[in-house]
């Protein structure tokens, strides 16, 4: 990501799709079933041959409010990044990403495997690599975030911004029932919350994205899930408390749908 994306003729053209090459296992007729072997995301890096590219896609807004700012001032983006770059070990992994989001608006971030569409995401989460250092300028609702210690950053995440991990079984804990961990997400940000009443939002999120109580017990623990099942979970940790901005790190390549 960055410099990179000016390369395609469409970009910045609101609704257009800038699709980045296709990887030497792309598949040609659409989705199927992920390769045996599939690691998790790991640091972006040059493809064999060439550069990675990704490229960024806007989607039609959807119909909520747009942030709030003073009277007489125009509307501000949840997340606005200037000239955002992420060095590990003396490599740049991401080089001058330019980026905006407004409210109800969906950006797509597309390219082949190791293009930096992850790290991009971990760069907003304030989740780096050990060692990986980001510059520039990173805002969310007109707050900078590069700025922000680690205490700071654990304040707004799952509150004002969340993220749905690309793979499950990593981003839950085997040791916690599904509900249980749900609900943590819930009385985190808000610790007056009562843990009966948590759990019982915790079970009305579950059910939004096709968990069900009386079909998949909140009381389950993760390994009891499929796969799919488990994505689902994920989803439901993240919308739980109704962030302002919503990352999705290929949320369906593990759900059954």
């Amino acid at each position: 990501l960055g410099a990179h994306v000016g390369g395609c003729a469409d970009h910045g053209r609101a609704g257009a799709a800038c699709g980045g090459d296709p990887g030497p296992d792309h598949r040609a007729d659409g989705a199927g079933p992920e390769p045996p072997g599939r690691r998790v995301a790991r640091c972006a890096g040059p493809a064999p041959d060439r550069e990675a590219r990704a490229s960024m896609t806007k989607m039609h807004p959807l119909p909520t409010p747009t942030a709030q700012t003073p009277a007489g001032h125009p509307p501000r983006p949840v997340l606005q990044g200037k000239n955002l770059s992420v060095t590990l070990e003396g490599r740049r992994l991401l080089d001058g990403v330019d980026l905006s989001i407004d409210a109800g608006e969906i950006l797509a971030l597309t390219g082949e495997s190791g293009s930096g569409k992850s790290m991009t995401a971990l760069a907003v989460m304030g989740l780096l690599p050990e060692g990986a250092r980001a510059d520039g300028g990173l805002t969310l609702l007109g707050h900078e975030l590069l700025t922000r210690d680690e205490r700071s950053l654990c304040a707004l995440r799952g509150r004002d911004m969340a993220m749905i991990f690309q793979e499950p079984m990593t981003a839950l804990n085997p040791l916690h029932r599904i509900g249980d961990q749900v609900a943590e997400a819930i009385r985190l940000h808000a610790p007056g919350t009562p843990r009966a009443a948590a759990r019982a939002q915790a079970a009305e999120v579950l059910a939004r994205v096709g968990l069900p109580p009386e079909r998949q017990s909140p009381t389950r623990f993760p390994h009891e899930l499929s796969g799919g099942q488990r994505q689902r979970v994920g989803i439901a940790m993240a919308i739980a408390n109704r962030p302002s901005l919503l990352i999705a790190d290929e949320p369906t390549t593990a759900l059954d749908v």
